[in-house]
């Protein structure tokens, strides 16, 4: 009996291992493809939405005609099937919602919103290329607006299909998108005598229109051969015979298909649009993506008869009306000491603080047994919550018995017949189970918990065993890990994490963790930090300080105001057996707060917790919000040793930016402490610049075993009506915020594991990042047909330290670079007349080359790709492409030809922007004498020092490579 539990015990830890990559890196509600049928979506109406019948009719009229259109668009493969829609407890009850079990809004695949800033749908999609979103936003107007919906967006079934290729298979936009890297127009070489042409960028090139600027005229050239920056290509709203791409617009009728890399079919993929598409996906179509993912891989998800009913089915929940938890505790021995004391110090703020009120909690503690020391118990007055508190445990003994204190709290949660669909298991344990006979282990619980529609949330203490979080992801849990010594300040920050998330706290009065910070004390020091009440909270302020060594400390809160509040105020609460103060305040003033903590005359180093959450301050408020995520839960150190860390920053889905987002990465074995800054540079692991997402790779592991993540961030408020960001992603132009006050937040990012750490790891196996923002700064159009292109330094290892070198290559045929990168030709120090692509700056810098265009033909258009090397001989990844012309232009900006409006374009190009001829005599002439002097200085001058060097070479120095340099 007991092996057959070993066993099983070992195959639900191995199991849960293998899914837990995808579900962690997402940490999203799972969609299941099942016979051509995407079930388990998850539609979530934010809590903010007034209670409107017709949003959920439109929702599923919306995505009945996206199912349809999606199984059209995929040749008869995939639609959607189950859909449920959560709808929040603020509304009115009705007998038609069944009661929701583990749906949470903070999980679900589509997010409705009262977004008033921008209605235009989005995925937030952190990720690289072929990597699934982790949400669809949709505004509550979107969908009960239905001329808006029409009127700016096309058919709503397209929008939603659009929608869902981003989230499921990670594909991009392929129209232009302000401010993310893409560009509203291209040049093509041509045959003509005039010269090259310029296309706008779309899919397929099939799509008929015109390039106009902001006052609906033709765009006219500049005179450095540039059309205006607000040059779009705007599609001609009748005649279109297209039928790509869904990715590029949903209001053209004749559009129902993805393009794809068919040269012989009709929606063949556009590769030379600079859009999102290409650019970051290296130049694939959306159906070559659509290939590689599991959904279609080895021949998957067959086409199905042509009259399958692709109708889906809906489902509506609700959550029940008051929040419901048990906290489960381990008592066992192997808890006692800091481990305990953590816990309880915990627990009790948790009960005392942070709970909502009207919230049910329970208690059930365990160790070689389960014991029930309370039963639901109201919490609605400061009385009953200190009651409860009351009925913690006071001492850790005996074996760990985890599963008998799983099933208590079921039992407890279904106490006199109630429902335990949706009740919240708060798990706090060291997660080291005892194997002896008849022992209840996790891995009898499994059809319990499944049964029961508990959500489990773990604590896990260091050296916990890795099935706490396997068992909080395969209920839909958050889960965190603390270490043994120090403060407090983890366990407060789990759960405020886990109260935020839940169902039942409305989003303008849920707490908000401001700050959760440990302070080090040398015996008789006194030592102040400040915190931020932004203008947006201020609501039931808690500053909960928790020590462990000494018998008491002092504390002294003021006000920007100047307010004082010491151990004579009655909001000052001491709990000496405990050691934590509580300072609660009920209408904190926005501004600055310090906080001096005293400890003058006690014998013993102080660890000292920090904690201080608070609401916002009125309905309708939407304070700053941090969502931090990881990009995996397991890092295989021998053959992929990153991390990233992801921290989206935003006021109600209104990216915020310039703010600093520090992450603390902890090792659950060695104890190291490591911060990194999170970047929102669209560089490195960061996907798209301004977004509100700030990002970074995690590098420096020191042991295998757990990590946990806390993020901070400072920044400042915006107006989110006066700025209307719109997510750069997806949307257009993004406005710059307006500066408020300063806000601080922290929240946990989650726990990863490593395996197979190797401090004797000697070979180099991370390449340097992609370079993803090479472009063309300026030209300079004489005789000596200069262009400098720039773009930003990677490192040695993604985006950490300095590479070794840089191999760029040109061709004039756009096709050859884009399939055949090493078959171009290679441009080497000789051919530069300004900079060194063997002195390499650090990450982050922006490099500048100017070369010497080869040839003598001014209508051709050449294309450069560049990608980094280390000093191992890893290459990195393919750049995106520029294209430069070496036509000459005169000064003066003249009229210019624009695609034709009438007639359909050649198969492989439309009419453009094309050059007069005349240009080339009149600008030559009157450049000729400044060109000649140029040449022979600047010849002079950098030929002279520039190392005759291959591509190739590495040079153990690096240097800034915009500059002449005598080595």
């Amino acid at each position: 009996m007991l092996v057959e539990r070993l066993s099983l015990l070992l195959f639900f830890s191995v199991g849960l291992m293998g899914t837990k990559i995808c579900k962690a890196q997402q940490d999203r509600n799972p969609i299941e493809l099942e016979n051509g049928a995407y079930n388990n979506i998850l539609i979530a109406i934010s809590k903010d939405v007034e209670e409107d019948s017709s949003i959920i009719q439109n929702i599923k009229d919306i995505f009945r005609a996206g199912s349809s259109i999606l199984f059209n668009a995929t040749n008869l493969r995939v639609y959607l099937g189950t859909i449920t829609i959560l709808v929040p407890p603020t509304w009115s009850r009705n007998s038609e919602y069944q009661v929701a079990q583990r749906e949470a809004y903070e999980n679900a695949n589509v997010l409705v919103t009262d977004q008033q800033s921008n209605h235009r749908p989005f995925v937030d999609k952190p990720f690289k290329c072929g990597q699934q979103g982790r949400f669809m936003h949709l505004s509550k107007t979107f969908l009960v607006d239905q001329a808006l919906r029409e009127n700016q967006f096309g058919d709503s079934g397209k929008v939603i299909v659009r929608q869902f290729a981003k989230l499921r298979w990670g594909v991009f936009d392929e129209d232009y998108v302000p401010g993310t890297g893409a560009e509203p127009y291209y040049q093509l070489n041509s045959n003509t005598v005039t010269g090259g042409v310029f296309e706008g960028t779309r899919c397929s090139s099939k799509v008929l229109g015109d390039l106009l600027d902001e006052n609906e005229r033709q765009c006219r050239q500049d005179p450095s051969g540039y059309l205006p920056d607000s040059c779009r290509f705007v599609p001609h709203a009748s005649g279109q015979t297209a039928r790509a791409s869904l990715m590029f617009a949903s209001n053209i009728h004749s559009i129902d298909m993805f393009c794809h890399d068919d040269p012989g079919n009709v929606g063949y993929h556009n590769y030379m649009a600079p859009n999102l598409q290409n650019k970051k996906c290296d130049y694939q179509s959306v159906w070559q993506l659509m290939r590689k993912s599991t959904d279609f891989m080895n021949g998957n998800s067959p086409s199905l008869p042509e009259d399958t009913d692709t109708s889906p089915n809906f489902i509506v929940v609700q959550p029940a009306g008051s929040l419901r938890i048990v906290l489960v505790l381990d008592t066992s021995f192997s808890m006692d000491g800091p481990r305990f004391n953590k816990m309880i110090r915990g627990a009790k703020n948790f009960i005392q603080s942070i709970v909502p009120n009207n919230s049910y909690v329970a208690i059930v503690e365990f160790n070689s047994v389960s014991k029930v020391n309370s039963n639901m118990i109201e919490l609605s007055s400061v009385i009953s919550r200190k009651n409860l508190a009351s009925l913690l445990p006071t001492v850790a003994e005996n074996n760990t018995c985890i599963g008998c204190g799983i099933l208590t709290a079921i039992e407890v949660a279904q106490y006199n017949g109630l429902d335990s669909r949706g009740v919240y298991l708060i798990l706090l344990s060291d997660g080291q189970e005892n194997i002896y006979e008849d022992i209840t282990l996790v891995a009898d619980t499994l059809d319990d918990i499944e049964s029961s529609g508990v959500t489990v949330h773990s604590i896990a203490f260091y050296g916990a065993d890795t099935q706490l979080e396997e068992l909080a992801q395969m209920t839909g849990g958050r889960s965190a890990t603390c270490a043994d010594g120090g403060s407090s300040q983890c366990v407060i920050s789990a759960f405020v994490s886990i109260i935020a998330q839940s169902p039942q706290s409305v989003a303008t009065s849920a707490p908000i963790q401001v700050q959760s910070s440990t302070i080090t004390l040398d015996p008789g020091t006194t030592k102040t930090t400040d915190i931020v009440i932004d203008d947006s909270l201020g609501l039931d302020t808690v500053i909960t300080i928790t020590w462990t060594a000494n018998d008491i400390i002092t504390v002294t809160v003021r006000g920007p105001d100047g307010t004082v509040i010491d151990s004579t105020d009655a909001r000052y609460e001491t709990d000496i057996s405990s050691k934590i103060i509580t300072v609660t305040i009920i209408d904190a003033e926005a501004g600055v707060w310090s906080i001096e903590i005293n400890n003058d005359g006690n014998p013993h180093m102080e660890s000292v917790s920090v904690d201080v959450i608070s609401k916002p301050r009125s309905d309708g408020v939407y304070p700053p919000v941090v969502n931090s995520f990881l990009g995996t839960s397991i890092v295989y150190y021998t053959t992929a040793p990153l991390l990233e860390v992801y921290a989206y920053v935003h006021i109600n889905y209104v990216p915020v930016i310039d703010a600093t987002v520090i992450a603390e990465v902890v090792s659950s074995t060695t104890g190291d402490v490591t911060t990194i800054s999170l970047l929102d540079n669209g560089l490195g692991a960061d996907l798209i610049a301004g977004d509100g997402i700030y990002s970074a790779y995690f590098l420096d592991f020191s042991s295998n075993g757990r990590y946990g993540v806390k993020v901070d961030v400072n920044g400042y408020t915006a107006n989110s009506s006066e700025s209307a960001l719109r997510s750069k992603r997806d949307t257009g132009t993004l406005t710059t915020p307006v500066p408020s006050l300063r806000f601080q937040r922290t929240t946990t990012a989650g726990v990863f594991q490593v395996e197979n750490y190797s401090p004797d790891l000697i070979f180099d196996i991370l390449a340097p990042s992609k370079i993803t923002d090479i472009t063309s700064r300026e030209r300079t159009y004489d005789e000596n047909r200069n262009v400098t292109l720039t773009w930003s330094a990677v490192g040695d290892d993604l985006d950490q330290g300095t590479a070794a070198y840089y191999e760029l290559r040109f061709s004039d045929n756009f096709t050859q670079i884009r399939t055949n990168f090493t078959s171009a030709a290679a441009v080497n120090d000789t051919d530069l007349i300004l900079g060194n692509l063997s002195r390499v700056a650090s990450s982050g810098t922006l490099e500048s080359i100017t070369i010497l265009l080869p040839g003598q033909d001014s209508d051709a258009i050449f294309s450069f790709m560049i990608r980094a090397w280390d000093e191992a001989g890893n290459a990195g990844p393919l750049s995106n492409i520029v294209s430069v012309s070496r036509r000459s232009l005169p000064p003066t900006t003249m009229p210019t030809t624009i695609l034709n409006s009438t007639s359909e374009p050649p198969s492989t190009q439309s009419p453009g922007v094309a050059l007069p001829i005349w240009v080339v005599i009149s600008f030559s002439c009157a450049a000729f004498f400044i060109v000649i002097a140029v040449s022979i200085i600047v010849g002079v001058l950098c030929n002279r020092s520039a190392p005759k060097n291959p591509i190739g070479s590495v040079y153990e120095h690096t240097n800034p490579a915009y500059e002449c340099y005598e080595p």
